[in-house]
């Protein structure tokens, strides 16, 4: 139903900021929303088997295995794993990184997480820098962007009004977002990136309210 459709596509947008730090680009995040209603309508005809979730459960702890080497043979090359080795290219490995930071904030505030205590034990026995800081200022955009994508689904715009009982939150980032992107023009130091400018582009944000008028 419209429902489970529009929550599949809010949380793809989740995930896609999860997973890669920006969004995806419009047919990469309706296969993922169409992916994740699929499995949302399984669940609930009860289509999985636990066959099935063992091997996928075992598919992700290979991978995750794989991930870990590949990051403890970057700590014997270059003696530290305390930023995502974007040096060399492995965008990949990059991403890991994040996720298990994300992960593991996750677990430290009791939500799902993929992160268990074994896994926080090995990343610790080869000097894992959590940056908690950073990612969590990271989630915080996030959900706020997603928060975004829920209101111009709604409104057909991104205006949203500087007093907004709804979610007055929202309004301050919004308002945020147009300073931190003049301080980015003016050549200043600011929180906004490339990459969040690009997804508040992408999405129609307005910049200058008073040009549009």
């Amino acid at each position: 139903n419209a429902s489970d459709a529009n929550g599949a596509y809010f949380e793809a947008t989740r995930l896609s900021f999860l997973i890669t730090g920006h969004a995806y680009n419009g047919r990469c995040l309706v296969a993922l929303s169409n992916l994740i209603l699929y499995f949302m309508q399984s669940k609930e005809t009860g289509a999985g088997t636990k066959s099935s979730i063992g091997q996928n459960n075992q598919s992700n702890d290979d991978g995750w295995l794989e991930k870990f080497r590949e990051l403890a043979e970057l700590k014997k090359r270059e003696g530290g794993v305390q930023c995502p080795p974007r040096a060399e290219g492995n965008y990949d490995l990059t991403r890991w990184v994040k996720k298990q930071r994300e992960q593991f904030l996750y677990m430290k505030k009791g939500k799902v997480s993929s992160m268990t205590k074994e896994r926080v034990e090995m990343l610790k026995r080869i000097g894992f820098s959590w940056n908690i800081k950073e990612t969590s200022d990271r989630m915080a955009w996030n959900d706020h962007y997603v928060n975004l994508v829920r209101f111009k689904t709604i409104n057909g715009h991104c205006k949203v009004p500087q007093r907004f009982p709804e979610n007055p939150c929202l309004a301050r980032w919004v308002i945020t977002q147009r300073r931190q992107y003049k301080r980015m023009m003016q050549g200043k130091r600011t929180i906004m990136t490339e990459e969040r400018y690009q997804a508040l582009e992408n999405l129609g944000f307005t910049w200058d309210l008073i040009g549009n008028n």
